[in-house]
C-alpha cells in the first residue's frame, strides 16, 4: 500500500524537483529537511512507549494471578498443592513447542 502511494506521487515529486531546482537553491530545503528529521527523532525518543512489564503468572486451575517474583512457586507453605511453573500455561500463540502426535499410515 505504501509502495503504491509512493509510486503514484513519484512523478509529481520528480517534476517539482526539476522545476523548483531551477529557481531555488538546494541548501535551504536540505537544512529544513534535516531539522525536521532530527526533530522527529527527538520526539520519538521523548514519547517512547513504556518497556514491556512482566505482570506475573496465572494459575491454570483456580485462575489466581501471582505477581512476578512472588514466593508462590518457591515457598512450599504458600504453595500447598506443589504447583510448578510448568503448570502455568503459555499465552495462546506464544508456545515455543509444537504439540502433536504421529499418525500411522
Amino acid at each position: 500500500m505504501v509502495f503504491k502511494t509512493v509510486i503514484r506521487w513519484l512523478p509529481v515529486v520528480v517534476v517539482s524537483e526539476i522545476v523548483a531546482g531551477q529557481f531555488i537553491s538546494p541548501y535551504p530545503p536540505l537544512v529544513l529537511g534535516s531539522i525536521l528529521v532530527v526533530g522527529l527523532l527527538a520526539l520519538r525518543t521523548l514519547v517512547a512507549p513504556a518497556p514491556i512489564d512482566f505482570k506475573g503468572l496465572e494459575c491454570k486451575d483456580c485462575g489466581t494471578t501471582f505477581a512476578h517474583r512472588s514466593p508462590f512457586f518457591t515457598d512450599l507453605d504458600a504453595n500447598p498443592r506443589q504447583l510448578t511453573v510448568s503448570d502455568v500455561p503459555r499465552p495462546l500463540g506464544r508456545s515455543e513447542f509444537v504439540v502433536g502426535q504421529s499418525v500411522e499410515d
